[in-house]
C-alpha cells in the first residue's frame, strides 16, 4: 500500500469527478454495467497517474484489450502496462475486470485473463524457456463500489480477503467523509500494487523473492 496525502491533486480530482458523476448520472444501485465502468475507470486513471508520479515510469491503461493466451483469448476491461525502455517492450502488470454486481463471476474471468497475460508476457522474453522463469501479475475485480485484488504467480493465485468498499451514493454529495475514506484506501492499494510491480527488479530471482516477502507480510 502506498501513502496518499489528502492534498494529493489526483486524489482530490478523483473525489470531485465521482461527485460530478453522482450529480449527473445518479447512484450505482440498479444501474447497468456501463455506469459501473465509468465510475471505476475514474478511480483507475487517477490512481495510475499517482503511480506514474511516484515511480517516474510510463504506465498506460488499455481499455478493452484483447489478450491471447495458450488456448484462449479474451477482451479485458482494462489492461495496465508499463514500458521496458531497455528492450522496447510493454509488459502487462495488472488486469482489471469490472462487473455490475457479480463479483464471483468477475473473479473467475479475471483469473483466466491473468493466465493469458502471464503467457503473453512470457512469450516476449528471450529467456522464456529457462527452467527458472518466474513472473507475477496483479488483478483487480470491481463493481466500482467494491474492490477485490488478486496476485497471479506460476504456483498459485492469491485473492484478498473480502472486498474494499467505496460509498458511492447521493448522501456523499452532502458529506463525503465515507466516500473519501473508502476511496483513499482503494487508491492506496492500487498505487501500491503498480509501484511494487514496476519497481521490482526484472530478474526471476528478484520477483520470486518479492512474492515471498509479500506473502510473509500477509501472514505476520
Amino acid at each position: 500500500m502506498a501513502k496518499i496525502e489528502d492534498s494529493n491533486e489526483n486524489y482530490q480530482s478523483c473525489i470531485e469527478l465521482l461527485k460530478k458523476r453522482l450529480k449527473s448520472m445518479g447512484e450505482l444501485r440498479g444501474q447497468k454495467e456501463a455506469l459501473h465502468s465509468l465510475y471505476a475507470d475514474t478511480i483507475l486513471i487517477e490512481s495510475t497517474l499517482i503511480a506514474q508520479e511516484i515511480t517516474n515510469k510510463p504506465i498506460i491503461i488499455y481499455p478493452e484489450l484483447e489478450i491471447i493466451g495458450v488456448e484462449t483469448s479474451s477482451d479485458v476491461d482494462y489492461a495496465i502496462k508499463t514500458s521496458k525502455i531497455s528492450d522496447n517492450l510493454e509488459e502487462l502488470i495488472c488486469i482489471t475486470e469490472t462487473k455490475r454486481n457479480t463479483e464471483n463471476i468477475g473473479t473467475i474471468q479475471n483469473i483466466l485473463q491473468l493466465e493469458n497475460a502471464f503467457y503473453l508476457n512470457k512469450m516476449q522474453k528471450t529467456d522464456r524457456d529457462s527452467k527458472d522463469y518466474y513472473d507475477y501479475i496483479y488483478g483487480i475485480v470491481t463493481t466500482a463500489d467494491k474492490w477485490s485484488f488478486l496476485m497471479y504467480t506460476p504456483e498459485n493465485i492469491y485473492l484478498s480477503e473480502g472486498s474494499y468498499p467505496i460509498k458511492i451514493d447521493k448522501e456523499e454529495l452532502r458529506n463525503s467523509t465515507e466516500l473519501r475514506k473508502g476511496l483513499k484506501q482503494v487508491m492506496e492499494i492500487i498505487v501500491g500494487l503498480l509501484k511494487d510491480r514496476i519497481e521490482v527488479d526484472d530478474s526471476f530471482a528478484s520477483k520470486k523473492n518479492r512474492v515471498k516477502d509479500i506473502l510473509d507480510n500477509l501472514t505476520c
